[in-house]
């Protein structure tokens, strides 16, 4: 009886095993499909605004609207999070900041109303996503659940470039530099844009996998 026992056991193990095997290759195919779908995407909307549009890549180009669509990913994800009970301070303070990166992307439009006015909506929305964070009252402790998935830390990097390379890569007194009497404002917008939109890609990408974490253990 007990060799039966123990044959049943190490059977278990071996099956726990192999179901563990094949979700982690499954995710990482995933990881890697998505990571090449990202990048077809990126250069496609380059190419549509340069190649097939003849656009330069300004408020109304593909890459722009991409990029807002890509935020209104992140957001929508974020803004899902919030009816997990886990997770739900850290969840409206994470879509609060990507809604204020949405408005400010949006500033062209919202410049229709007033020159600068995108200042006013994003401060509206940042005092409402901390007050109510604040309301909730478990905000380091929401966070550091939303912190153990891998996906939010990639997330957490992605927007760390976004906010600090892809400013610094984009500054033009580097361009004129190296471009001299030769330089074109547009060689700056496609190089810098592109970039911006691959981190954006990256962070919609991780924002949706994060959320699906939640909503399955939920």
């Amino acid at each position: 009886m007990p060799d039966l026992l123990n044959t049943d056991k190490n059977q278990s193990f071996t099956n726990d095993a192999n179901i563990l095997n094949k979700i982690v290759f499954q995710q990482t195919f995933i990881n890697i499909f998505s990571t090449i779908a990202i990048s077809f995407l990126v250069i496609l909307s380059r190419h549509a605004d340069y190649i097939w549009f003849g656009n330069n890549i300004g408020e109304k180009s593909v890459t722009e609207i991409m990029q807002l669509l890509m935020l209104v990913i992140t957001t929508v994800c974020f803004y899902r999070l919030i009816s997990v009970a886990s997770v739900k301070s850290a969840a409206i303070l994470v879509s609060g900041f990507f809604s204020v990166l949405m408005i400010r992307e949006s500033d062209s439009f919202l410049d229709q109303i007033g020159h600068g006015f995108w200042v006013y909506p994003a401060l509206v929305m940042t005092a409402l996503a901390v007050i109510s964070a604040a309301y909730n009252r478990r905000i380091m402790g929401d966070f550091t659940q939303l912190l153990r998935v891998p996906s939010m830390q990639s997330l957490i990097y992605a927007t760390v470039f976004l906010l600090v390379f892809s400013r610094l890569y984009g500054m033009g007194d580097f361009w004129k530099v190296v471009m001299g009497d030769l330089y074109t404002r547009d060689v700056k917008n496609i190089s810098e844009e592109t970039i911006e939109l691959l981190f954006y890609s990256s962070i919609a990408f991780n924002a949706f996998k994060t959320c699906s974490t939640f909503k399955f253990k939920k």
